[in-house]
């Protein structure tokens, strides 16, 4: 068995195409067992501060043509974060503790004809785990139900929150806080736009859908979490149509961060990364553009005053120079000056 635990940049290859959707709404151990000739996609989606832990009980793979079973965090192979990847027969050491709202699983058999004809298998147990109650959202205060949002309405807005890692939302106490700051927001917005509201709005009106760290390669991304929420409110019998819809929630995120502040929560904008690889391109082209341009004027001023370079820097002496000179001094010291040659002939001795 190959077991690959990798740190998982997908997003070039594949796309979430009609997954199964599985939502696990108690913490009682589910099954998931799969025999198939073809490739198969799941999400199991959970509530918020809920982590997924798994147990693979049996993978039947064929690894030569390319078969491989994924377990990561979702909501598809974009998403960034580490994942176990199974591609023969045989089991990870272990359980597996996903902590996300949705895990993405992918059985994916390869493209061969004669690999294809062969039955792939594998079985697995999963549990939702987590410190609180699993609920899906409380009930409004009056008998009224929430209204529903027509089929061209958009009722959810993905916000990026900046304060606290994923992990802490699994304490409840840091759920109803963001939880108290959106409705305290929604009832401000609505405020301030004379909305027909029939009912106050408050925390209950906030229905959170999942709760993400944010990509890890976003700047101080350890404390950066995406929310997806919804705000739905009860309007005046003679109001037609549903709030608050994506486009109210955007501007209600960005304009009452005040009340994310009284619980050191804030508003993180999400890094322009077109724009910033734009820049280091930029400045790279930038750069060579400089050096081409002073490599020509150096090319210039060579052929138009040859040796300058050496008048500038001065004489650079070869390695053999020095031996050459020595060499010369050692030949002038033997031979002897004029004075010294006088002498030796006035004593010099006739044989």
């Amino acid at each position: 068995m190959l077991v690959l635990l990798v740190i998982l940049l997908f997003g070039v290859t594949a796309t979430l195409q009609d997954p199964q959707v599985i939502e696990v709404q108690d913490k009682q151990e589910h099954e998931l067992s799969v025999s198939t000739l073809n490739s198969r996609e799941y999400l199991i989606k959970l509530p918020h501060s809920f982590k997924l832990i798994i147990e693979v009980e049996n993978v039947d793979l064929q690894s030569i043509y390319g078969d491989y079973l994924l377990i990561k965090r979702g909501p598809d192979m974009d998403e960034e974060g580490t994942g176990i990847a199974l591609t023969e027969k045989g089991l990870p050491e272990g359980k597996i503790v996903i902590s996300s709202n949705i895990i993405y699983i992918k059985l994916f058999i390869g493209e061969s004809e004669e690999g294809k004809s062969k039955i792939r298998e594998f079985k697995l147990k999963y549990t939702a785990y987590g410190t609180t109650s699993l609920t899906t959202t409380e009930a409004p205060t009056s008998t009224s139900t929430w209204p529903s949002p027509g089929a061209n309405d958009k009722s959810h807005y993905k916000a990026h929150l900046y304060g606290l890692r994923d992990v802490d939302y699994e304490i409840e106490e840091n759920v109803e806080n963001l939880r108290t700051a959106i409705g305290k927001m929604a009832a401000e917005y609505c405020k301030d736009q004379a909305m027909p509201v029939l009912e106050p709005i408050g925390k209950n009106n906030v229905l959170i859908a999942d709760l993400i760290r944010c990509p890890y390669y976003w700047p101080d991304s350890e404390k950066c979490v995406t929310v997806n929420f919804a705000v739905p409110v009860v309007m005046k019998p003679n109001y037609e149509g549903y709030q608050l819809l994506e486009m109210h929630l955007e501007v209600m995120w960005k304009r009452y961060e005040k009340y994310l502040t009284e619980f050191k929560l804030k508003n993180y904008i999400k890094p322009d990364m077109d724009a910033e690889m734009v820049y280091w391109d930029l400045t790279i082209i930038v750069l060579v553009v400089l050096l081409i341009l002073v490599l020509l004027v150096i090319a210039l001023v060579m052929i138009s005053k040859p040796g300058w370079l050496f008048k500038l820097f001065g004489r650079v002496n070869r390695p053999g120079d020095r031996v050459n000179i020595i060499e010369h001094e050692e030949r002038d010291s033997c031979v002897p000056n004029e004075s010294e040659f006088d002498k030796f002939k006035a004593n010099a001795v006739l044989i």
